[in-house]
């Protein structure tokens, strides 16, 4: 490294670091918790432990930090931000292709501050740029680890000898994951297209035969290109929608509760509440365009019988989007994986409830035209939905020292509510729930605290 940049970078403190204890707790908590959706190392990282680059080791403890029950109120966000800086300042200085690569991804799904979707994508883009420009986007099996006899070696094909099939086949699948995920939670435009791809699909060799960690994935990596088609047929430019008769009931089949008891059981139940948010954010992504006035008015509480036809969800939306809804709010009590998907998800929720709270509060509905065996009167119908709202707000607000979007959005969802409390003279505000929130406290740059003691 170039003297003058090494002097500039520890000026900047790019190189302080916690203890070497704190550092491999918060990688192993990223190991043990997030590590079979971001499978960006190997497992046995920490037996090379010293050998980690610096830019990579703090993306590794920011994957972690969020997990970290040491860590109280705003620390984690704090702590998160810090290690997020050194990352940008290291990178000046990583050369290595790979490194940056995982460096990226781990990055990509941190965001905070009003910038963060665009500060996701724009990690994701330079981790997919460099994933083509080493060809790992052309990486099917029989093309592995060829080099030409007699040519000298290139810094394209020398990182094959250097690293496992198996990793560099985990690293464009998670930046094929990612780039989905990132497309659905920021509005932004697919990188990957499927036609300039020549890789084979994940595979159990490719997670080291961890069973657990290739089941997991298989089944993130299922969603993702669920994700895909719904893009696809509901979201692209008029015109160049695809058609795909059997997404609904592909949608409608894909449930964790499927998974058998022995899959089950070895996934374990943080990913399959993971998933079981996940599909029905995806249903609720693919059917709230289909949403309209009227249909706020149904009862899709009321257990009633399905219709049978070759488009179930469209068929039967009200009916899905309450499941859907409910099966969201419900995973929450189990404590899920730490995505910032999962707060897109409750968001979403949070939209549906309110327009249906405030439909039904607008339209005085008569009770023999709105079913009301499970809910009682549609008055009693319209307190189940506000109750079902104020689970969420309860969410986003425990959830605001982890992620700048929940803290945002609970500050903005206490205002949508304070408007509709406004009219109602059933609900009274707590003075804990009447106090401001300081928004630009969300997005300060400055610490509160001094972690250094901590550390």
């Amino acid at each position: 490294m170039d003297k003058d940049l090494y002097e500039f970078l520890e000026k900047k403190g790019a190189f302080e670091k916690p203890p070497e204890k704190q550092q491999r707790h918060l990688i192993q908590l990223y190991l043990d918790n997030l590590y079979p959706i971001m499978p960006v190392v190997d497992r046995n990282i920490l037996d090379e432990f010293e050998y980690i680059s610096p830019m990579l080791l703090n993306a590794l403890m920011l994957a972690g930090v969020r997990y970290d029950e040491n860590l109280k109120d705003r620390e984690i966000r704090i702590t998160a931000e810090k290690f997020r800086k050194k990352c940008k300042l290291l990178e000046i200085a990583e050369n290595n292709k790979i490194t940056l690569i995982q460096s990226y991804l781990l990055l990509s799904i941190h965001e905070e501050t009003p910038e963060g979707p665009m500060m996701a994508r724009e990690y994701l883009c330079k981790a997919s740029t460099l994933i083509v420009g080493l060809g790992l986007h052309n990486f099917a099996a029989n093309n592995n680890h060829k080099t030409t006899p007699g040519l000298q070696k290139s810094l394209n094909s020398d990182f094959k000898l250097t690293y496992t099939r198996s990793l560099l086949s985990r690293l464009f699948w998670t930046s094929f994951c990612c780039d989905r995920m990132t497309t659905v939670t920021s509005a932004a435009a697919m990188y990957y297209h499927k036609i300039d791809l020549i890789v084979d699909q994940p595979t159990l060799d490719d997670f080291d035969n961890n069973e657990r960690d290739y089941e997991i994935f298989k089944r993130y990596h299922s969603i993702c290109e669920l994700l895909e088609r719904i893009i696809n047929v509901v979201y692209r430019i008029p015109g160049y929608r695809s058609i795909d008769y059997s997404l609904e009931k592909d949608l409608l089949y894909w449930r964790p509760k499927n998974f058998h008891s022995d899959k089950r059981q070895l996934i374990g139940e943080p990913y399959c509440a993971f998933f079981e948010i996940l599909i029905s954010f995806a249903i609720i992504l693919y059917l709230r365009s289909k949403v309209d006035f009227m249909s706020m008015l149904e009862n899709g509480a009321d257990k009633k019988e399905m219709v049978l036809s070759n488009t179930p969800l469209t068929d039967n939306k009200m009916q899905i989007l309450t499941n859907a809804s409910k099966l969201i709010i419900d995973s929450l009590d189990i404590q899920p994986v730490e995505h910032v998907v999962i707060i897109q998800a409750v968001l979403h929720v949070v939209v549906l409830l309110h327009l249906e709270i405030k439909t039904r509060e607008k339209v005085m509905v008569d009770s023999t035209i709105i079913s009301t065996s499970d809910c009682g009167d549609p008055s009693n119908l319209l307190g189940f939905k506000k109750e079902l709202y104020d689970t969420c707000l309860k969410y986003l607000k425990d959830n605001s020292n982890k992620w700048f979007l929940s803290a945002a959005s609970y500050y903005l969802c206490k205002v949508l509510l304070h408007k509709r409390n406004s009219v109602d003279d059933n609900i009274t505000f707590s003075s804990e729930d009447q106090t401001p929130i300081d928004l630009m406290a969300f997005m300060s740059e400055q610490p509160y605290m001094d972690l250094d003691s901590f550390w």
